[in-house]
């Protein structure tokens, strides 16, 4: 089959099951990461192109992405409807040849003395399970070695 044939077929699923085949198969053009909704069907994908140089909470200007920017999932929800109750996001996925970090605060828009943010994740660490995650952040070549 050709590839239009099955972008064709793959149209017709619902999203909320063509995102993992899709994943798999590597159609997205660009890196980024797929963040799903907490109770619900939702998800997002944030290329690489949304990223912006972070300069906030002395991350030395590494490339992110935070929930605070606003968003919504692909079913029209939002990322963050209600601030006091945190992002809406209980799982990430890495997708494409890079390495992320992740925090429970918006690194990105406020600037947090204390800001830390996990270990290291890839796409080979598949769908990862959180409590909560509002900061995405890619990690330099040399830094993910460590």
């Amino acid at each position: 089959f050709g590839s239009s044939v099955f972008l064709a077929f793959a149209a017709l699923i619902p999203m909320r099951l063509a995102l993992f085949p899709l994943t798999a198969l590597g159609l997205y053009r660009e890196r980024g990461v797929l963040l799903f909704e907490r109770g619900d069907e939702g998800a997002i994908f944030v290329p690489e192109s949304s990223f912006e140089d972070n300069w906030s909470s002395k991350r030395a200007g590494n490339k992110a992405w935070d929930a605070c920017r606003g968003g919504q999932f692909d079913n029209k929800h939002d990322i963050w409807p209600f601030y006091r109750d945190g992002p809406r996001i209980e799982a990430f996925q890495v997708v494409g040849n890079w390495t992320l970090r992740f925090a429970r605060e918006c690194g990105l828009t406020h600037s947090y003395s204390g800001f830390e943010v996990s270990g290291n994740f890839t796409a080979a660490s598949g769908r990862v399970p959180v409590e909560r995650v509002a900061y995405v952040e890619a990690v330099a070549p040399e830094a993910a070695l460590v």
